[in-house]
């Protein structure tokens, strides 16, 4: 879904569907929420969501089509993981496969991601302004090489090599109980550190 076609400014965010062990993905219930709230916050920007599926080949795949429909200028990609305990900022995505099912039962087809492309590619998100960004709004935060080698470390390789130069692209792994009773992350916190991400991408004075 597209907020806003017409403003200067695009951004695509996503987040994923059900997986193995995890029947309901939050970030499937946060991702169109801070859609709505990041297309009040910046009225000059257009926003562009959508919940990619947990398959090997689906997710990159529809992953890819937003990129190409869309041309945005920041992707953000949101999933869980069991290890985060707040703002997971993944600065790495690496060329493998762990050889784990999907959400329809498949495997990866390799052990490599892509065989002719590098062992890694850095996110290009402005992580370090982002990790300042949340702790300074009091939400716990950190920085990871590690992104689990699953769909979410597949879909942000897919994406950093199909972008074009300049185009800033991450992802931010959220605990996987997030919005239950007693988690470390309320889905309102989520939400506002949500937009804490998108204001370093997207402010003048956060670009470097």
């Amino acid at each position: 879904m597209i907020l806003q076609p017409a403003k200067a400014r695009r951004v695509l965010l996503t987040g994923f569907g059900s997986f193995p062990g995890v029947p309901v993905n939050a970030t499937a219930q946060l991702v169109p929420r801070l859609a709505e709230a990041a297309a009040a916050a910046f009225p000059d920007t257009a926003i562009t969501f959508d919940i990619l599926p947990v398959t090997w080949h689906g997710g990159p795949q529809a992953s890819a089509a937003l990129i190409d429909a869309c041309d945005p200028d920041v992707i953000v990609h949101f999933g869980v993981s069991e290890r985060a305990t707040g703002f997971v900022i993944e600065t790495l995505a690496r060329n493998g496969c762990h050889i784990s099912i999907d959400a329809g039962g498949a495997l990866p087809p390799l052990e490599l991601i892509d065989p002719d492309a590098p062992a890694g590619l850095r996110a290009t998100l402005p992580c370090e302004t982002i990790l300042r960004r949340l702790e300074d709004d009091g939400l716990p935060a950190s920085l990871s090489e590690d992104a689990g080698q699953y769909l979410c470390n597949a879909v942000l390789f897919h994406s950093l090599l199909r972008v074009k130069e300049g185009v800033k692209v991450g992802f931010i792994h959220l605990p996987v109980t997030l919005g239950e009773p007693g988690a470390a992350l309320t889905m309102e916190q989520a939400l506002r550190g949500g937009l804490r991400i998108l204001e370093a991408c997207l402010l003048p004075a956060a670009r470097h």
